[in-house]
């Protein structure tokens, strides 16, 4: 066992990057779990602006309308000064700015409206303006007069509405948090595995130790099995230590989800297609500094490329195309079949048997280039 004792020797002078990689991946975790920790799927909650309000008009509507808003956002009195307006919304200091012209009570003039580009939640104070105008003009048409129609709009602002969020048959409202550990988990595992076996790999197949290697009393059958068996013992060793995190973290939580067996069947085939990829990279790259650029270009890159880093639903579609050339991609697209539903069946179980199944033939494909290119190294060598 010659060849597996150094095979083990290596892999121990690697151990500080592999802790710093799951030192990374554990911060990443935790940060995911704090984030979304604290939502709950089953709540809502109104956005909250903070308004500026120019009033010119003074009279009954114009001041039920500020008063209306207060009900929802923090609303702050401005005057009518374009430099100090303009410096309000350029610090952030108000989102939105509504600006009440002289003659707006007796219908001669509108209301002008300034938002901070690209908020979404000024829209919805647009339609508050309009609900309550709306609603005022319908009541003085009633024969209400000011008075009574801005208390009775102001009170209508003390009504709060009750909010379902509907959920599909066997989808889940939300993620758990066990399923966001799963989604960071090619990243790391790409990265730990390609950085430990591929030095291991240009340690190997240095052209010098190859020709001790065939001088030594040992088959080269017998040395390839052993160099197997760490490699496969190795991914092993990785894929339980990841699995475990979860269970460390979410216990009960993850022993109780029907799909647990397809969570960990879809780890097992990433650790598979890494080791692939690892065999490809440790025959092509030849120095340290190379692997090193390598395997940081492949684990970031497949990383924001897959929907690791980035959910695959805010990729832009020419993204997710390319990205169906690239492993992770299956990884993920299973994984986000798995978090979503409860259980699995029809369109959501074809999913990830096609996730698996892909996988399979990208671990395949690697290991075939693999074998082609230790071919030509070996003659090279001889």
């Amino acid at each position: 066992m010659t060849v597996f004792r150094g095979f083990l020797t290596l892999v121990r002078r690697s151990a500080p990057i592999s802790l710093l990689y799951i030192a990374i991946f554990l911060a990443i975790s935790i940060a995911a779990q704090m984030l979304t920790g604290q939502e709950r799927a089953d709540a809502f909650q109104p956005a909250s602006l903070a308004v500026g309000i120019v009033d010119e008009d003074n009279t009954t509507l114009s001041a039920g309308l500020g008063e209306y808003l207060g009900k929802f956002h923090t609303v702050t009195r401005l005057p009518n000064e374009k430099d100090v307006l303009q410096e309000r919304l350029f610090y952030r200091d108000v989102a939105y700015i509504l600006t009440i012209p002289r003659g707006f009570g007796g219908g001669e003039a509108d209301v002008n409206v300034t938002k901070i580009p690209g908020t979404i939640a000024a829209f919805y104070v647009d339609g508050q303006i309009n609900a309550y105008l709306n609603g005022f003009n319908a009541l003085r048409a009633g024969g209400y007069t000011d008075d009574e129609a801005a208390r009775m709009m102001l009170n209508t602002a003390a009504i709060e509405p009750k909010v379902d969020l509907l959920v599909a048959a066997n989808k889940r409202p939300a993620w758990a948090g066990y399923a966001y550990m799963f989604q960071y988990m090619p990243y790391v595992i790409i990265a730990i595995i390609a950085y430990t076996l591929g030095t291991i790999m240009i340690d190997f197949y240095r052209p010098n130790a190859r020709r001790r290697m065939r001088c030594a009393p040992i088959s080269a059958l017998r040395m390839n099995g052993e160099f197997l068996l760490g490699y496969g013992i190795y991914g092993l060793v990785i894929w339980a230590l990841f699995t475990a995190m979860p269970f460390v973290m979410y216990g009960g939580q993850l022993l109780g989800d029907a799909n647990l067996p397809f969570y960990l069947l879809n780890n097992l085939l990433l650790v598979l297609t890494a080791l692939a990829l690892t065999s490809l990279v440790g025959m092509l790259t030849r120095s340290l500094d190379v692997l090193s650029g390598v395997v940081n270009v492949i684990s970031l890159g497949m990383s924001f490329l897959c929907g690791v880093f980035i959910p695959l639903e805010l990729l832009d579609k020419n993204v997710g195309i390319f990205s169906q050339f690239l492993p992770v991609y299956w990884y993920e697209r299973a994984n986000t079949a798995l978090a979503e539903n409860t259980v699995l069946g029809g369109a959501s179980l074809r999913t990830v048997l096609e996730g698996f199944g892909i996988q399979l033939l990208f671990a395949a494909a690697l290991v075939g280039a693999a074998l082609i290119v230790a071919k030509l190294r070996e003659q090279e060598t001889a």
